[in-house]
């Protein structure tokens, strides 16, 4: 059984203006994360529950993991659905 990837971009400003290459905080990562995962929820009410997000570091646009191990790409953090439910309720 294939498994559809569900794409999300979250945008939100940065505190560089005009540099392309701004990093965005660890706290800017985690909401980008938070929105891409909440976005599934409310479209997917009773899907499968994913194990978290892959969110690229620079452009914060994201896809949800469902299987195993997930390999990254250099640019790519992992954040699990477990950090981003403790983190919504903190």
């Amino acid at each position: 059984m294939s498994q559809a990837a569900t794409y999300v971009q979250h945008q939100e400003a940065t505190s560089t203006v005009g540099s392309i290459f701004a990093q965005p905080t660890g706290d800017a990562l985690l909401t980008a994360a938070r929105t891409i995962y909440d976005s599934y929820c409310q479209t997917h009410n009773e899907a499968q529950r994913p194990l978290g997000v892959a969110i690229d570091r620079q452009t914060q646009r994201g896809h949800l993991i469902f299987t195993g191990k997930p390999v990254l790409l250099p640019r790519e953090l992992f954040v699990s659905v477990d950090e981003l439910e403790k983190a919504e309720e903190s």
